[in-house]
């Protein structure tokens, strides 16, 4: 088998053949390290940004749900974002420990969360009227008792999940199973690749515990690809839209005056009009006057009649001065 055929759990550093320096001495400062060519690609960190805005949606209303289950102010926050593959991620997993898994359909694959043991045996504690502050036991696996009152609390927090996701694809949630090791979730290919996202669980602002959430990326990459499409549909409105809001340019009323030429008065003249007295006006009969939109002129018409009410007609400018 060549170094390419390898598997991804054997791909750490390959040595370089010893080079000997003037002393005698081996020389292995260089390096090698073996790529597996069939490892997928990672996603492109711009591409999964807009995720980052429903997971932390999903922080907040755990915060709210937690606090609510558990009787006590928990406050949940967004960590930073890894992509590894699953074999990657498993074999990084102590043993026991407590996982949640469920499917999303329509989407292929399971969401895994992944509660460590100490903050599994403070939930516990916290369920049971304790203060969550108390010794916690030896690692151990937990109780039937503890599983349940533990699953309550995990599908609680799994179930928002729909809803959060709800801005991109109607998702629905399946049946959730509940094991002590990554050995007993259903097979998952070791180079598939998933999506860490750590959520931090804080506790009286003092206790502070990090458990995640990894997708797979049969359930990422949909995701990812409709956010990219809401956005672009959001940046390039179509031609359909475009014309609509022509259209309703268009149909706007705006105000329209008909503006005589301005005269002048002295201050004095000004302050001594009265009812009845008359204001002269440099405006020869057959003059055009300015029609005005928005305090700019617009086109020049004569005053005219239709029917019984006052009217005016536009002219060529051409032809006002005739």
């Amino acid at each position: 088998m060549s170094d390419l055929d390898a598997s991804p759990n054997a791909a750490a550093e390959a040595r370089a053949p010893a080079v000997i320096d003037d002393g005698g001495a081996p020389d292995r400062r260089a390096a090698v390290r073996v790529h597996d060519f069939r490892l997928p690609k990672t996603l492109d960190r711009t591409r999964i940004r807009g995720l980052q805005v429903l997971y932390e949606t999903l922080a907040h209303r755990a915060s709210g749900l937690l606090t609510n289950r558990l009787r006590t102010p928990v406050t949940l926050t967004l960590g930073e974002f890894e992509q590894h593959t699953w074999g990657e991620y498993a074999s990084t997993l102590p043993e026991p420990t407590c996982l949640f898994a469920v499917t999303m359909p329509p989407l292929q694959g399971r969401v895994v969360l992944h509660v460590p043991l100490d903050l599994a045996m403070t939930v516990v504690d916290l369920r049971m009227g304790g203060t969550g502050q108390g010794r916690l036991p030896e690692s151990r696996a937990l109780t039937e008792i503890e599983e349940r009152l533990l699953s309550d609390v995990a599908d609680a927090v799994l179930s928002e999940l729909p809803s959060v996701l709800s801005q991109v694809m109607a998702l629905q949630l399946g049946s959730m199973m509940q094991v002590a090791s990554a050995q007993f979730l259903p097979p998952v290919r070791a180079t598939d690749m998933g999506l860490l996202v750590p959520l931090v669980f804080e506790l009286h602002e003092q206790s502070r515990f990090t458990f995640e959430l990894c997708f797979p990326f049969s359930i990422v990459q949909p995701l990812v690809d409709t956010l990219a499409a809401q956005s672009e549909e959001e940046e390039m409105p179509g031609i359909a839209d475009a014309e609509a809001v022509a259209q309703r340019l268009l149909e706007t009323h705006v105000d329209v005056h008909v503006r005589f030429p301005a005269t002048t008065l002295t201050p004095a003249d000004f302050l001594q009009l009265a009812v009845g007295d008359v204001v002269g006006l440099p405006y020869d009969q057959g003059d055009a006057l300015s029609l005005v939109v928005g305090e700019q002129h617009h086109l020049d018409v004569l005053p005219t009649t239709s029917g019984k009410r006052l009217a005016c007609v536009v002219v060529d400018p051409v032809e006002k001065h005739r």
